[in-house]
């Protein structure tokens, strides 16, 4: 699956976020996006899943152009892509094993029995195999993040959208979380867009970075390149989250 961004703009009550922001995402690639707070990176993700329309400009997924599709033309797209938001957004009302399990309950992908197979299994890779009957607010801002990271994975999606993956996770799980993102993209070649602070994880994973600054895209290139932007508006982005440090 690959997405074509081409002069998007978007505001909301006057505060225009996105002013021309142009990028591609290469199919099966892992493609990061930089940028400080409020920056329009996660208003970007939103985008790209047809949550948001555009003021202006235009999204493509695999050549169409979704940017004026109802929500019955985008379902079909939307089932293909697993979206992870910084906060999980879990259901508190549903255990860990309901939540995870609703997408495939929801449009009858698989009956019962291989649901609570796909789903333990999914859990289980991520720790969290004896959670199933857990609510959700009974568990730790990381475990919510895996929790939703389950959830994604069982719908099996062809794109993965990740929003800070690892904000607030310890460092030794953030590193196994950064090499899952890695395997499933060498292994079934998903599409990532990972949208983070964590310059470890950027550039471990990154086949190409994306930085974003005042809406628009001022600098792009893979790590290496990235790395010896002259742009001031990075070199400054670089110096602050260095100068934070990281456990890792």
């Amino acid at each position: 699956m690959e997405f074509v961004v081409r002069d998007m703009h978007k505001s909301f009550n006057g505060n225009h976020v996105l002013r021309g922001l142009s990028l591609d995402i290469a199919e099966g690639k892992i493609t990061v996006v930089l940028g400080g707070s409020g920056c329009g990176k996660t208003v970007l993700l939103k985008h790209l899943m047809g949550i948001l329309k555009p003021d202006s400009g235009s999204v493509q997924i695999d050549g169409k152009d979704i940017t004026h599709y109802s929500e019955r033309e985008l379902l079909p797209i939307r089932i293909r892509i697993g979206l992870i938001f910084q906060g999980g957004a879990l259901l508190n009302s549903l255990s860990v094993f309901e939540n995870c399990a609703l997408g495939l309950r929801e449009h009858r992908l698989e009956p019962e029995k291989e649901i609570r197979r796909i789903v333990k299994e999914k859990l289980e890779i991520l720790g969290l195999g004896d959670r199933l009957n857990e609510r959700p607010a009974n568990l730790s801002g990381g475990m919510r993040k895996r929790v939703a990271i389950a959830r994604a994975l069982t719908m099996n999606p062809e794109a993965i959208l990740w929003d800070e993956p690892t904000t607030g996770i310890d460092p030794p799980r953030a590193s196994r979380i950064d090499n899952m993102i890695r395997e499933m993209s060498d292994r079934i070649g998903v599409t990532t867009v990972v949208v983070t602070h964590d310059l470890i994880s950027a550039f471990n994973l990154a086949d190409m970075v994306y930085f974003i600054h005042e809406g628009r895209i001022v600098e792009s290139g893979p790590p290496d390149e990235f790395r010896r932007s002259t742009n001031e508006h990075v070199r400054e982005f670089l110096r602050r989250r260095y100068d934070v440090g990281d456990e890792r």
